[in-house]
């Protein structure tokens, strides 16, 4: 249960780094680590794991175990967010003028 609760925060924490000015532009210009999904999994379940073991030091031999399966939930779930809402379609072609140029 930990682990979801520590990879479903990594997600609610890159989103709000993401939505901040700076680092929004980097995610535009797409610079890692701010427009890797697979970095900012990472480095959210650091950050956030590196906190739970900083307020509880006991915790220390569930931070592996805690990490990985953090890792996978966060990856997943921005892949989950990070995937267009709507399907893309493709712009109508421009007429080249050929077809009118007999009319």
């Amino acid at each position: 249960l930990w682990s979801v609760v520590l990879g479903l925060s990594a997600v609610a924490l890159t989103k709000c780094i993401r939505a901040l000015p700076p680092f929004a532009g980097w995610t535009l210009d797409l610079k890692k680590p701010w427009a890797c999904d697979i970095c900012m999994s990472f480095w959210g379940v650091v950050l956030l794991s590196g906190a739970m073991f900083w307020r509880d030091p006991s915790s220390l031999e569930l931070q592996p175990f805690l990490g990985m399966v953090g890792w996978c939930v966060s990856y997943f779930g921005l892949q989950k967010l990070s995937e267009p809402q709507t399907p893309f379609e493709m712009p109508p072609l421009a007429d080249s003028g050929e077809d009118n140029a007999g009319k």
